[in-house]
């Protein structure tokens, strides 16, 4: 599967694929990053090969701006 997002929080980045095995109904993605904060902000799973699958698209959430620190 392909992570895709509807752009309220700006682009999609890191980690965006994942493959579902065989036998598995999930698949777990990390490293995803949004390049802005919003709300409104959904991701899409899409199928990219293999068995047919129906797209599936979270419900919608706000991605909070990140605050600058000092080390």
């Amino acid at each position: 599967v392909s992570l895709s997002t509807n752009g309220n929080a700006g682009t999609i980045g890191g980690t965006t694929t994942g493959t579902i095995n065989a036998g598995s109904s999930s698949v777990t993605i990390t490293g995803v990053t949004l390049s802005g904060s919003g709300t409104g902000v959904t991701l899409t799973a899409a199928r990219t090969s293999g068995d047919v699958l129906t797209d599936g698209t979270s419900a919608a959430f706000t991605v909070l701006a990140t605050v600058p620190t000092v080390a």
